[in-house]
């Protein structure tokens, strides 16, 4: 109830207005894209507690509200998805273990997002996940000093940080006899 009570309150609108707190998706066919994947998710039994629908500002771009589903099943079309829009899949689980298979159990491993009380636990869970960030009790933090970027399908490598410059290398070893002599056998060394 309170995420639905958060996402209902925020305000969508033209980015330049001062009261804006979410702009317009980047094109229809993300809008497409993201309406399918709810549909999909909707047919398959979950349930929509906010959002789903196209925002009435939709005439004047491409405008889709927060939109939270209950998910029984974690490989639903919106939990196993990378929609890149504002839809928040949630699910039940009994433990710890079982929210870390769910989370690891799916293609994709951009981010990941974790709140709880216990920071240990935070820590914990943080380095079960296979994605390539994890917010603990935050979202969005970004640095150019940390790396940003997936992994499995998520992305081509990382951006930002020592990480991004590794991504544009490769090492390699080169090995040159700079003698005139024939190289003595190369399985006995010495």
């Amino acid at each position: 109830e309170k995420i639905v009570n958060c996402a209902n309150k925020i305000k969508l609108g033209p980015p330049m207005e001062p009261d804006t707190q979410m702009g317009p998706l980047s094109s229809l066919k993300q809008l497409e894209i993201i309406e399918k994947n709810i549909k999909l998710t909707l047919d398959q039994g979950g349930k929509l507690k906010c959002g789903g629908k196209r925002h009435t500002l939709s005439n004047k771009g491409y405008y889709f509200p927060p939109t939270v589903i209950e998910c029984e099943n974690h490989n639903l079309p919106t939990a196993e998805n990378e929609l890149f829009g504002p839809v928040l899949s949630v699910m039940k689980f009994n433990n710890e273990d079982e929210v870390i298979d769910k989370m690891n159990d799916n293609q994709y491993g951009l981010s990941s997002g974790i709140y709880t009380k216990e920071i240990n636990r935070g820590l914990r869970v943080s380095k079960a996940i296979r994605a390539g960030i994890t917010f603990v009790n935050t979202y969005r933090l970004i640095s150019p000093s940390a790396p940003f970027g997936g992994m499995k399908d998520s992305g081509y490598g990382k951006e930002a940080g020592i990480e991004s410059i590794k991504d544009y290398t490769r090492i390699k070893t080169t090995w040159f006899n700079t003698s005139d002599k024939p190289m003595d056998d190369p399985f006995t060394m010495g």
